[in-house]
C-alpha cells in the first residue's frame, strides 16, 4: 500500500478546513491529497506566503486573475506531461518550500493530479483548492472582497 501524506501545514491553524481525498498515487508521496475550502484558502493568501498556482491556460489567465495580495498568483497551465509541467512550475515557483494553494478551472481533477506531482517533484506544501478558480471567484472578486 502506498504511504499517506499527514502532514498539515505549519501555517495552517486549524485543520477544520482541511480535507483529505482519496487519489490514486501513481508514484506517488501518498494515496491522499489535501484539499482547502476557498474561505481558508484566502485567509492563508492573505496572512501568509502561499502563492496561488493557477492552472487555466494562459488564455483565461490573461483575462482575468488574482490580483491581490500583489504577485500571489502565478499561471501554471496545466499539461498531462508530468516533466513539462513540472519544468514549468519550477520555472514560475524556484523555491521548492513556497506553500502553494492549486488551482484548475472548476475542480475537476487537474489540480488533484497537479498536488501529486508537485508533492512527488518536492514541493514541501501543496494545498488544493476546493472548487477552482470557479469556486474562488464565486465567492471572491480577483482583487480579494467578497463577491
Amino acid at each position: 500500500a502506498a504511504p499517506t501524506r499527514s502532514w498539515v501545514p505549519a501555517t495552517v491553524s486549524s485543520a477544520a478546513h482541511l480535507h483529505r481525498l482519496p487519489h490514486a498515487a501513481a508514484e506517488g508521496w501518498g494515496s491522499e491529497i489535501m484539499t482547502v475550502d476557498v474561505a481558508k484558502g484566502k485567509m492563508l493568501l492573505d496572512s501568509t506566503r502561499y502563492k496561488f498556482l493557477d492552472l487555466r491556460d494562459a488564455k483565461a489567465y490573461d483575462m482575468e486573475h488574482l490580483t491581490k495580495p500583489a504577485r500571489c498568483s502565478v499561471s501554471v497551465p496545466f499539461v498531462t506531461d508530468r516533466a513539462a509541467f513540472i519544468a514549468a512550475a519550477r520555472k514560475a515557483v524556484a523555491s521548492m518550500g513556497t506553500p502553494l494553494l492549486v488551482a484548475d478551472a472548476a475542480g475537476a481533477g487537474e489540480a488533484m493530479t497537479a498536488a501529486q506531482w508537485l508533492g512527488d517533484a518536492g514541493y514541501q506544501e501543496v494545498l488544493v483548492v476546493q472548487g477552482g478558480y470557479t469556486g474562488w471567484r464565486e465567492r471572491y472578486t480577483t482583487s480579494g472582497r467578497n463577491t
